[in-house]
């Protein structure tokens, strides 16, 4: 306890310490093997909420945050499928392979049953989606308890665990960031298109099916890349709420990736100071991912009600 430079330190002691210290990392000053849970925590909170920005901002502003929610439940039958088959083939289930393919497991899952629950038994797509992604889930959590009952890959991917993340797990993390920022930069202009006029993307050639498609994988890569350190159930705060916040302070899109951006490094480093104030004067340990989708809650519910009681409409730019 006394090697953490954390210990015993209060709200404010921490949110110096934590940015001092993330500081030093960026910049090269400080090895990724110094780094201690409090700064692991803070930087994978920020990774995921990155990731979850960049993928989540059309999903959330086309209202289709139901398919969030229905791939971060049966992300975890994805999961549980890839690890099985990548024991057998005797590889790491948690590598950045494993990741990518459980993600693909799992998008290419609920894309095809939901289409076949809407194309051959007529099923409106919300139900389709949500008799989906309750049966998927039950599967995957039927597999994690049959297969990996040794282990707490169920607890984990349901509830997620920040203290079981380590400074290896960071690359995985930043991998997944840098694949959604690549994503946006090079098909932002093509996804506005999509999102404003749908019909006149078609016309002009694009690919509109094969863009949905990209989007549910990076979307099913994020929450796989996010699992073991916020859950399969807080990551849908980290999808909607930096977003939603976000519009208030405008209706452009890229302004709302950047103040989407900016709000969950704010409640990342909010988050993880926090939760180490009540482990300091309580001796009680809170989860911080919890703790970070209370606090965009609570942002959120603040601004909406006191300065900002008007959302523009969606802009172009």
């Amino acid at each position: 306890m006394d090697s953490n430079p954390f210990w015993n330190k209060d709200f404010f002691q921490t949110v110096v310490l934590l940015l001092k210290r993330a500081l030093l990392w960026v910049t090269g000053y400080m090895p990724t093997d110094c780094l201690v849970e409090d700064d692991v925590a803070f930087l994978a909170l920020i990774g995921v909420g990155i990731s979850s920005v960049f993928s989540g901002l059309f999903l959330v502003v086309k209202r289709k945050t139901l398919v969030v929610n229905a791939l971060s439940h049966t992300i975890l039958l994805g999961i549980v499928v890839a690890a099985l088959f990548l024991v057998a083939q005797k590889m790491s289930p948690f590598s950045s392979v494993g990741f990518i393919l459980a993600a693909f497991l799992t998008s290419f899952i609920t894309m095809t049953s939901t289409n076949i629950l809407v194309k051959i038994f007529r099923v409106q797509p919300e139900a389709a989606v949500g008799f989906m992604f309750t049966t998927l889930f039950a599967i995957g959590v039927l597999f994690s308890t049959l297969f990996f009952r040794n282990t707490h890959l169920g607890v984990e991917a349901i509830f997620g665990n920040l203290d079981a993340i380590d400074q290896k797990d960071l690359s995985e993390i930043f991998f997944v960031a840098g694949l959604n920022f690549l994503w946006m930069f090079l098909y932002f202009g093509r996804l506005r298109v999509t999102l404003f006029d749908s019909a006149f993307a078609k016309v002009m050639g694009q690919k509109t099916l094969l863009l949905d498609a990209i989007m549910l994988f990076m979307t099913a890569l994020t929450i796989v890349g996010g699992f073991q350190s916020v859950g399969v159930v807080i990551i849908m705060a980290f999808f909607t709420l930096p977003v939603l916040i976000a519009r208030l302070f405008g209706p452009f899109l890229k302004r709302i990736l950047l103040i989407g951006s900016c709000v969950t490094f704010v409640s990342a480093l909010v988050s993880v100071a926090i939760a180490r104030d009540i482990l300091t004067y309580y001796a009680t340990s809170v989860s911080t991912s919890a703790v970070a989708a209370l606090f965009l809650f609570f942002c959120y519910i603040v601004l909406g009600l006191t300065y900002f009681k008007k959302v523009g409409k969606l802009e172009h730019s």
